[in-house]
This record gives structure tokens, C-alpha cells and sequence, in this order.
């Protein structure tokens, strides 16, 4: 078996904080969009939750286009079942998916928030020694607010971040079409 794909000339997301720091808010937003668009898409067409959206799972090409890629823990919502193996990277993955819940779309906009931190600030909302504190920060813990580490964040920008990040799924977004209306 083996997975084709088309070649990216371009650099992933994660690439370009190391080498330059934090994105400016406009051009975060940008990212943001088009990466939520693409989400809406594998959402509405399949029912597909990505499960790893992060930094290094956004490739910009060459002319600006992002690209939102490795679907290979994506899952069909209906394949879902009951004790299924826990996957994605602890550091941007939601509280629901640690425990092992059913997801859905609101389990990526999680993710997607804690993106959207990292492009913003440079640096990871929590962080940890072990894959236990990471986890229970995320269950328990609220980072910093955006707009007092980057003062070129807004308190709006940093409230939608928040709102991406909600600990419980139902106070978050409840869809793409929710999280693209609210960025526009």
C-alpha cells in the first residue's frame, strides 16, 4: 500500500515561527480561514474528523495557497467506536479526544485554536515534561491571554482564540460554518 499526494513547493506554518517568530494577526487570520475551509470541506463532504491539525500540518505554497495536510488519523465520524485507540499530538489535541470520546468537527476547531496561539505567540499554549501534565493542562488550565504576550493581538482576536479553546465542545464553535463567520 501506499499514499499519493500532490508535492507542496513551500514551507509548513511550523517552518516559518521557528525561522520568524510570531505571524502578524491579519496574516494568522488568513492561515486560519483557509485551513478552517478546508476542515468545513472534509467535515461536510465526509463526515471526517482531521485529528492532528497543527503548524506542521499547514503547508503554504508558493503562491500563498495553504494547504492543510496528513489525513492519515482522519476519521469518518461513523467509523467511530467505542475504546478506539487515542491518536494525535498531545500538544494540540482536545480535552475530549485524551479521553477517548467520540468526536467531531468542534474536536478540530480545539485544535485549530491551539494553531492559531502558536502562530500568534510564537509559542505553545501548555507545556509539560510528560504527556500527563500536557493532558491535564489542557483539561484544567487556560493560557495566557494572546493579547498580553503579543500586543499586536487584539482582545477580540484573543477572545475567538478562546472560544476555539473552550474546555467543554459546546462552548466552542459548534461548527465550520460558525468559526468562518466569525473570522470574516
Amino acid at each position: 500500500c501506499f499514499m499519493a499526494m500532490n508535492y507542496i513547493c513551500g514551507e509548513t506554518v511550523k517552518d516559518i515561527i521557528q525561522r520568524d517568530g510570531p505571524f502578524e494577526p491579519d496574516e494568522a487570520l488568513h492561515i486560519l480561514q483557509q485551513v478552517s475551509e478546508a476542515l468545513h470541506y472534509a467535515w461536510s463532504e465526509g463526515g471526517l474528523v482531521h485529528r492532528d491539525v497543527k503548524p506542521e500540518n499547514m503547508m503554504i505554497n508558493d503562491e500563498g495557497i495553504v494547504k492543510l495536510t496528513d489525513l492519515g488519523l482522519a476519521i469518518p465520524q461513523d467509523e467511530w467506536k467505542e475504546g478506539m485507540k487515542i491518536s494525535g499530538s498531545p500538544s494540540y489535541m482536545s480535552p475530549e479526544q485524551f479521553t477517548g470520546k467520540k468526536l467531531d468537527c468542534r474536536s478540530d476547531i480545539y485544535s485549530l485554536g491551539v494553531s492559531l496561539y502558536q502562530m500568534l505567540s510564537g509559542e505553545l499554549p501548555f507545556k509539560g515534561e510528560t504527556l500527563r501534565t500536557v493532558a491535564q493542562q489542557h483539561f484544567n488550565d487556560m493560557p495566557p491571554p494572546l493579547h498580553k504576550l503579543n500586543p499586536k493581538v487584539s482582545p477580540k482576536l484573543s477572545r475567538l482564540v478562546i472560544k476555539m479553546m473552550a474546555k467543554k465542545p459546546e462552548n466552542r464553535f459548534q461548527d465550520m460554518d460558525d468559526l468562518l463567520h466569525h473570522i470574516w
